[in-house]
């Protein structure tokens, strides 16, 4: 509970309280709550890699935004796919939602293969 508590607030000020951001984050953390208190399907370790990750894409697109007009924080994306693999694709698998979290970043960002690999 702590990691995730120490990363919405990490993520609450890269993404500066963005509603939707925060909507799509706490909707992650619900489920990963989920996951690793009642259906014990991830670990402790897991929780915390996954949200290492939140904090390194939240921190590599903090420059970008969505292109709608109201100019969301891109983070809220990663989110939301990771979200949408977790509740509905039941998802538990902590490589496939860093996977999520972390899809855009090369391609977008100049993040580099090793630091991915970290």
């Amino acid at each position: 509970k702590q990691n995730l508590l120490e990363t919405r607030k990490k993520v609450a000020e890269l993404a500066h309280d963005d509603p939707i951001v925060m909507k799509h984050f706490e909707a992650l953390s619900s489920v990963l709550t989920t996951a690793f208190n009642k259906e014990k399907s991830i670990t402790v370790q897991e929780v915390a890699d996954i949200c290492s990750d939140i904090i390194f894409a939240a921190e590599k697109h903090r420059f970008q935004t969505r292109k709608n007009k109201e100019k969301t924080p891109y983070i809220s994306h990663p989110l939301g796919v990771a979200y949408n693999l977790m509740e509905i694709g039941e998802v538990r698998e902590s490589s496939v939602i860093i996977g999520a979290l972390l899809h855009d970043t090369i391609e977008d960002t100049q993040t580099t293969f090793e630091e991915i690999e970290k």
